[in-house]
């Protein structure tokens, strides 16, 4: 379940994008996956 709305809501970035992470954007992108799983 998780997969799909990871793949609905978070499409794949290119490979240059995840170089560019930093750990708020990864602390943003897993509240927006609980947010979008509690709804």
């Amino acid at each position: 379940r998780w997969s799909a709305i990871k793949k609905k809501y978070f499409p794949r970035p290119d490979r240059t994008d995840q170089t560019d992470r930093t750990s708020e954007n990864l602390k943003d992108k897993w509240r927006n996956l609980r947010k979008s799983y509690t709804v």
